[in-house]
């Protein structure tokens, strides 16, 4: 049976020879799948082949009820277009970096007379320096790293207002208290080329100044700020540790390699600066199952860099992919860049360690495949519950009812997705009653829309609560998902089909994995009750 619009089909027929991007849609006029082309007519005239077998194909042939399209003048302005469109659009068949918001960047505000160093998600031609993207929990620790070492100033002010008394930060030598004067414009500009530095990858010279300026306040009997040099130099020294040579040159170079898995594909990078290894970053992008990973790592590497200012000398990846050379011209336009495909020398050195870190990544990742097999099995589901969402509910003697939900996919926290819900529709202690207004909320409401539906749905507690959230799934007319409950005390998993709980072994991977999930949930919802009851204190 053919899947093929054939309005669509002779729609295609019509486009013209020019380059530009193309745009599929659902029926209700959501875009399913963004694409360019240096001939839109021959390019889009393609996804009407029949016997087609790739599944993202067809998918886009079986989904696909309208057509749009953007002519453009030239091959690198349809580049860009197309990941703007993605970004956009979040389109089900492209590649998409998952939690493209959460990955954020530092910006030292250099545009402004006394410059801070906060955290952003969006990059801007304002005059600032930014670096990154970091993951969430590093680009926290990194500003905590780098105030230790340059105290420049803490206050969000603009601009900075002068003050009669220094703040608390200046009397732990956290600042050097610029809203007092206590520190020149020179100095503290001083201070941020210092931060420029650091977060360039460049530690040995920040090292090299530091003991000098140790040496010159120990020999001017200046103990105190020689001290606190020192202290300074020892958290330096630690991060040089962690930021080993693997270059005999000085060279930036961005290191990529990826890998399909049962439960989607990875990405690992490695990012090199002045010869030395700064960081490894791990993605998991959304991605529809496809057999063409070359398609898969040219999109990842056009929204990786469409946003990033931090751009290498060297592109280092594990194959060749289609408009490798396109891409190269398009990022070319903000800094020189080529990209390598190592046979030989350092590159492939490189190039094997990051395949080494990927295995690592790989075995892990099979533990949690291994689990999400045993839970299937254990569950008699018909596929791999890839995506599990939890639910809790958190009140102090019927107080300030909240809940809380969490999303695991392919066994890891896809912490985007987290909600948090406030009771609306009881007062006083009722667990079950708040189980059923957070899962319809959930499953009925506008978030049904916005976030993709799980595989298997888990709640604290037991047949109470596991009764009330299948009521509210019949009610939101999701009757068709799994739905369990998981007891606290014996640990024991209650589900629809039986009156009798199931009790896996203490050691199952599969039983491992539920608790790490209501767990997970519970801490959340926890977290933000405490915060609602400090609110009202």
């Amino acid at each position: 049976m053919s899947f093929i619009d054939q309005a669509l089909k002779e729609k295609a027929r019509s486009l013209p020879r020019k380059s530009g991007v193309y745009l599929f849609k659902n029926s209700a006029d959501r875009v399913i799948y963004v694409g360019k082309a240096k001939n839109l007519r021959n390019r889009v005239a393609a996804y009407f082949r029949a016997n087609e077998t790739d599944p993202k194909l067809v998918g886009i042939q079986h989904n696909a009820k309208a057509l749009d399209f953007i002519v453009t003048t030239n091959e690198t302005e349809c580049i860009f277009l197309e990941a703007t469109l993605i970004k956009k659009y979040r389109p089900r068949y492209n590649v998409i970096l998952r939690d493209d918001k959460r990955y954020p960047y530092l910006k030292l505000t250099m545009q402004e007379a006394w410059p801070r160093l906060i955290m952003v998600r969006k990059v801007e031609k304002d005059g600032a320096k930014y670096f990154g993207p970091f993951e969430g929990s590093v680009v926290r620790k990194t500003i905590r790293l780098v105030k230790r070492v340059f105290p420049i100033r803490w206050c969000k002010s603009l601009p900075l207002k002068k003050r009669k008394e220094p703040c608390l930060n200046y009397h732990m030598h956290r600042c050097l208290g610029p809203c007092v004067g206590k520190v020149s414009h020179a100095e503290y500009l001083d201070l941020c080329k210092g931060i420029i530095t650091l977060l360039s990858g460049r530690v040995d010279k920040i090292i090299d100044k530091t003991k000098t300026k140790m040496q010159t306040a120990s020999q001017n009997k200046k103990y105190e700020k020689a001290a606190s040099l020192r202290d300074n130099l020892r958290t330096l020294e630690k991060i040089s540790e962690k930021q080993k040579a693997v270059l005999p040159r000085p060279k930036d170079i961005d290191v990529f390699v990826c890998d399909t898995q049962e439960t989607g594909y990875v990405v690992l990078v490695l990012k090199v600066r002045q010869g030395k290894l700064i960081d490894k970053e791990v993605y998991r992008p959304k991605q529809y199952t496809s057999h063409e990973l070359e398609e898969a790592l040219r999109q990842f590497l056009l929204q990786y860099y469409s946003s990033s200012l931090d751009l290498p000398a060297e592109i280092v990846v594990q194959f060749d992919f289609e408009e490798r050379g396109s891409l190269e011209n398009a990022l070319s336009k903000t800094r020189k860049v080529k990209f390598v495909i190592p046979k030989r020398g350092d590159n492939l050195h490189l190039l094997q360690l990051a395949e080494e870190n990927l295995r690592f990544i790989a075995r892990k990742k099979g533990l949690d495949v291994g689990s999400l097999k045993e839970l299937q099995e254990v569950l008699k589901m018909d596929k791999l519950p890839g995506r599990i969402e939890a639910f809790d509910v958190s009140n102090l003697q019927g107080t300030n009812m909240v809940a809380s939900m969490v999303a695991f996919e392919g066994g890891n926290p896809q912490k985007e997705h987290y909600r948090k819900f406030k009771i609306r529709t009881l007062e006083g202690p009722n667990d079950v009653g708040a189980v059923y207004e957070v899962v319809y909320r959930r499953y009925a409401k506008t978030l049904a829309k916005k976030l993709p539906l799980p595989d298997l749905i888990l709640i604290d507690g037991g047949i109470g609560q596991l009764r009330a959230a299948r009521s509210a799934l019949v009610q939101a007319g999701r009757s068709d998902t799994k739905v369990i409950s998981l007891a606290k005390k014996e640990e024991e998993i209650y589900t629809l089909e039986s009156s009798v709980p199931l009790r896996l072994a203490r050691d199952s991977l599969s039983l491992r994995l539920l608790q790490r999930v209501r767990d997970e949930a519970h801490r959340f919802a926890i977290t933000y009750h405490r915060g609602k009851r400090n609110l009202f204190a």
